[in-house]
């Protein structure tokens, strides 16, 4: 029997005893837990501990840079060190703290940013040029286009500082849309507001203090002067330079300027040229961008490059590899008893004077121990299939290693793939045998188990080895392994090595060779051959994902509309049984309508642009500011509160909500009790910084999972309730701080508390309307069913239609097709799993509550479909393998071959799904030669499949959802 066959033969048989157990979680994940805490116990809080002071450290870093005046007036663009102080904390608590957040999270921050410019600098000119109507139309077009990102794995936290960016710039941020549209008006009095904030009325005074002071030499009424260069003061004019004002001035001293919008203010945003770019200009927002971001990106890049450092490296190969290796070996020695105990009892021999209740429960103490480490092996396929936690370590540099380029992600991962499959097999072993002793295990075969034992015990001893060498760095524990010769088919007595059906022996060398590989790797070594052919390859493939990154988002956005002229595209929208295009397409409609919905509000309704404002005199300097920038903060609001299901948005509105409301309670406390008149802003920035910090510290304690799961950012349970708590706080702190300094703190508190719930509430109305994607609903994973049974029809039509005189050329074309089958059923199937597995994870927040609990049957279900994705992708794999060879494929599809036969059995009922037949497969001939073997595989995999589809449609029809 081929390798791969055997190999498949442990995955099959290990996917099949999962229902033996699958329902026995409270036997398994308790104990796989108290095995956790027992040797995390001293590790856990330290853990936990250490991401909530590094976090803080840094939040404290990004509040010391908002709120200090000298590095404020010398290093940040005007008005930004506010967006600097809400953006550092909301992105150290979001990212992860592990090293690989600094190339997939951190640095394609300056690509974001300049997509959020150039799409706000196209909607600015399309609001300019055609009018409010064609800019509202534009807007929901963009956001629907950029909602799509919501759905991808790598592009999903991208939506919302997309969105959030556009409105920022094109709302909030100076020059804005209306400033566009409907020019600058600017009123200066030494009694009144001008209508601007603090800082910005500042510069604008000093941009034009010549032009005013020419007005006013020519007495009351209405002047036109050309604006031009000023030397009182050091701000170049050069986006004014030449404009003409229309100047007013009173009689009481005071002065108001216009100056006619258009498109001289959207290109001023450009401006870069040498004069035209001053940290107080209020026209360079492209630059002003890209010094924010990189204040940004250097302010966080701490929590993630301070020392000690954190990889995600470090813990899969000291710490994950490890551990499922001893795992593993655990199973091995486990079932090595059990197989002993039954053979002693088997054998009559005589108990010792132990009771038999004593033994009896002592029997079941073992079943349970073995039932623990199968759990917690379970979690080791899962985690290390693929390698994907392994791949995260390419966005981690060895910099200060003095060897020559490496492409050691690729070892890691190879290394993580075959601890995976020695994991299956251990586990394969045990539950292989079981599932022949209860079917068709032939007599005497369960010989051959107990004298491969003693080879598997010493598989046992070298993975534990391995496992030791791998956690301490030594690559010496591992000189003598991998060394001696073994011959698995030709064995002897005295080795004690009989054939293996699983090739055990073969997937551990491979182990003990990337061990011993990958140690060498981590060792320092000479700077030679740093020009070699092997180094440069390395060296384009550790770069390559570094420049991919920075440009993801736009290969995303191209596809997306590449998608509109794609025929595949139309038919997925049209058969929602197979796809989640329809509803992924719905869910960004009504995202983009919401978002544009309180737009039109902004820019048609004038109670709603002029009076959005809560416990303010209608003679309250302050009132139009607060009413422009509710509206706006409403919308940014709704951004960050709109999930993908309707249970998420109802569940993370309800904790974003609170999160709000406590965070405006602490602000308000903040500006009371930090307020002090001989302070530049009239508030102490001292004390204003050490509140933030030590409250931000108290949120991220509360907010982190426990454990390792700490460092990979926010519980997704209940995190987003923490994060509003800081976000909120420090948007009312500095805008009292910096631009309402004289508005009373419950104003501020409470019209920016009013604008997110505005926000908020709307997220959770559009979420509620139908159609929604209900996360709950068992509909995402029967997709996935119905999929594999539509595939798995079709492998078995492609192979029984060969007929028994196949040639080899033919044979060839359709295992061709068969391959091109397994690998689109893994493709898709992946694909419609992460978005099932997403909806659930959404949709299951507030666990702790149970009025809010997803039935858990649905995750269970989705886990089962999960590890079906392999068998049915398998498959078509087998059948391919067994048409190209003549031997095999005259066992499956020749004249009298009883494998066909029950192939087109099989086939019958799944080409009609209203066939629900579970029917037993017949004893089926012995097996005479590799043929046999395989084709009985093929027979028994698909059966089991069958059976398999059956039982998931019947669980998953029972299952309700709903709020």
């Amino acid at each position: 029997m081929s390798h791969n066959v055997t190999c498949y033969i442990v995955i099959f048989a290990f996917f099949r005893k999962q229902h033996e157990y699958a329902t026995r979680q409270e036997v398994i994940l308790p104990q796989a837990t108290k095995h956790n805490e027992e040797t995390m116990s001293c590790f856990l809080p330290a853990e936990h501990t250490e991401v909530t002071m590094r976090m803080g450290a840094v939040m404290f870093l990004g509040y010391a840079a908002t709120f200090s005046q000298t590095i404020s007036e010398a290093a940040i663009p005007i008005e930004q060190n506010i967006f600097l102080g809400i953006f550092v904390p909301f992105c150290t608590m979001l990212f992860p703290t592990l090293m690989f957040s600094f190339g997939t999270f951190i640095l394609p921050f300056w690509s974001i940013f300049c997509s959020i410019q150039l799409l706000s600098t196209l909607l600015a000119l399309i609001a300019t040029e055609l009018g409010n109507a064609a800019f509202v139309v534009a807007f929901c077009l963009v956001s629907f286009w950029v909602s799509f990102t919501r759905f991808d794995k790598v592009e999903g936290y991208k939506t919302s500082l997309i969105v959030i960016g556009i409105v920022i710039q094109t709302v909030l941020s100076f020059p804005n849309i209306t400033h566009m549209q409907d020019g600058i008006r600017f009123f200066q009095s030494s009694t009144a507001p001008s209508g601007f904030p603090p800082l910005l009325e500042e510069q604008l005074s000093l941009l034009l203090e010549s032009a005013i002071h020419e007005a006013t030499n020519l007495g009351i009424g209405t002047h036109s002067i050309e604006i031009n260069s000023s030397s009182s003061n050091n701000l170049s004019t050069s986006a004014l330079e030449g404009r003409t004002a229309e100047i007013s001035i009173y009689d009481d001293g005071s002065s108001l300027t216009y100056v006619e919008g258009g498109m001289w203010l959207v290109g001023a945003g450009w401006n870069i040229s040498e004069g035209s770019y001053n940290l107080q200009n209020p026209f360079a927002k492209f630059a002003h961008t890209l010094a924010l971001t990189l204040w940004i990106t250097l302010i966080i890049s701490l929590a993630v490059l301070m020392p000690p450092f954190r990889t995600m490296r470090s813990a899969v190969w000291r710490e994950m590899i490890p551990e499922a290796m001893n795992d593993a070996a655990r199973s091995i020695r486990l079932h090595a008893e059990r197989l002993e105990s039954g053979r002693q009892e088997e054998a009559g021999v005589e108990q010792s004077e132990t009771k038999a209740e004593d033994r009896k429960q002592a029997k079941k103490m073992q079943s349970i121990a073995r039932l623990g480490t199968r759990g917690k092996c379970v979690n080791h396929i899962n985690a290390h299939f693929g390698g994907n936690l392994a791949n995260y370590s390419v966005f981690e540099p060895r910099l200060l290693a003095c060897n020559p380029p490496e492409w050691t992600t690729g070892t890691l991962v190879m290394l993580s793939k075959a601890v995976s499959k020695c994991v299956r097999i251990a586990v394969g072993i045990e539950i292989l045998d079981e599932t022949n002793s209860h079917d068709h295990r032939s007599k005497g075969q369960g010989g051959r188990w107990h004298k491969n034992m003693g080879c598997y015990l010493e598989v046992a001893e070298e993975l534990e080895l391995c496992g030791k060498a791998l956690k301490i760095g030594d690559a010496n524990l591992l000189k003598d392994l991998g060394q001696k010769a073994h011959d698995a088919e030709s064995p002897t007595e005295e080795s004690c090595d009989y054939y293996d059906p699983f090739h055990f022996r073969e997937y551990i060398d491979g182990v003990i060779t990337l061990s011993k590989r990958w140690l060498e790797q981590m060792d320092p070594r000479s700077s030679e051959n740093y020009c070699s052919w092997q180094s440069l390859t390395a060296a384009r493939k550790n770069g390559e994902p570094w420049i991919w990154m920075q440009f993801s988002h736009y290969v995303f956005f191209a596809k997306t509309l590449a998608n509109l002229f794609r025929k595949s595209s139309w038919h997925a929208l049209l058969n929602p049984s197979q796809h989640n295009t329809l509803p992924q397409v719905v869910w960004c409609a009504k995202f983009a309508l919401g978002l544009t919905l309180l737009m039109v509000f902004l820019i048609y309704w004038p109670a709603y642009k002029t009076g959005f404002v809560v416990m303010m005199n209608e003679d309250d300097p302050f009132r139009s500011l607060f009413a422009q920038q509710n509206g706006g903060w409403a919308m940014i609001a709704y951004g960050f509160a709109t999930p993908q299901t309707v249970e998420g948005s109802a569940k993370k509105g309800l904790l974003r909500m609170l999160g709000t409301v406590t965070g405006a309670f602490s602000a308000w406390l903040a500006l009371i009790a930090c307020a002090n008149e001989s302070f530049t802003f009239n508030y102490n920035n001292y004390a204003i910084v050490a509140w933030l910090t030590i409250t931000s510290l108290l949120a991220t304690f509360v907010g982190t999972e426990r454990g390792f799961n700490a460092r990979m950012g926010l519980s997704s349970d209940y995190g987003f309730g923490p994060i509003y708590f800081v976000v909120t706080q420090i948007i009312i702190v500095s805008y009292g701080y910096y631009l309402f300094d004289t508005a009373k703190p419950s104003d501020i508190a409470i019209n920016r508390m009013i604008a997110n719930l505005v926000g908020i509430s709307m997220a959770i109305v559009v979420g509620l309307l139908p159609p929604g994607i209900w996360g709950g609903n068992p509909r995402h994973c029967r997709n996935i069913v119905r999929y594999h049974r539509c595939k798995i029809s079709e492998a078995i039509e492609l192979v029984a239609s060969c007929p028994p005189s196949l040639g080899k050329e033919v044979a060839g074309k359709v295992a061709g097709e068969l391959r091109d089958l397994s690998t689109e059923i893994e493709n898709r199937s992946t694909e419609m799993q992460v978005i099932a597995a997403d909806f659930e994870k959404d949709a299951s927040r507030l666990r702790a509550m149970p009025r809010f609990q997803v039935d858990p049957r649905l995750k269970i279900e989705i886990s089962k479909v999960t590890r079906d994705i392999y068998t049915a992708a398998f498959v078509p794999k087998l059948a391919a393998s067994i048409l190209e060879d003549a031997e095999r494929r005259s066992a499956l599809v020749g004249t009298e071959s009883v494998y066909r036969r029950e192939l087109l059995k099989l086939w019958e009922v799944g080409h009609d799904p209203s066939i629900e037949s579970s029917a037993p497969i017949p004893n089926l001939p012995k097996a005479t030669c590799d043929g046999d073997t395989d084709a009985e595989l093929l027979v028994r995999a698909i059966a089991w499949l069958r059976d398999e589809f059956i039982q998931h449609e019947t669980v998953l029809d029972s299952i309700k959802f709903g709020l």
